[in-house]
């Protein structure tokens, strides 16, 4: 494996510092502190919750588990009806809407 300007350790993780390329290949499972950039060149990822479906169908699920706060200045909206289990907070930032269509 070559580094372009810091040393890689390899096991059963790969772990870098920091490291100069636009062409990184990996098999297995890639983790992060954080990725950067929209996602837009990703291919072969499974659609799920908000995804389009031949950009025509949106789904998602009817209940919602776990507590979830709207994106400061956004807006949220999915089809309904839905049930907010107990004890799930959503919380809507003023300025901010949730639709139930």
């Amino acid at each position: 494996m070559k580094a372009f300007n810091e040393t890689i350790y390899t096991s059963e993780d790969l772990i870098a510092t920091t490291v100069d390329s636009k062409d990184i290949k990996a098999s297995g499972t890639v983790t992060a502190d954080q990725f950067v950039g929209d996602g837009s060149g990703l291919t072969n990822v499974p659609l799920s919750g908000s995804a389009a479906l031949n950009g025509v169908f949106y789904e998602n699920d009817t209940n919602i588990t776990k507590d979830y706060t709207i994106t400061e200045g956004k807006n949220a909206f999915c089809g309904g009806p839905i049930t907010i289990d107990s004890a799930v907070t959503v919380t809507i930032p003023t300025g901010s809407n949730f639709t139930v269509i």
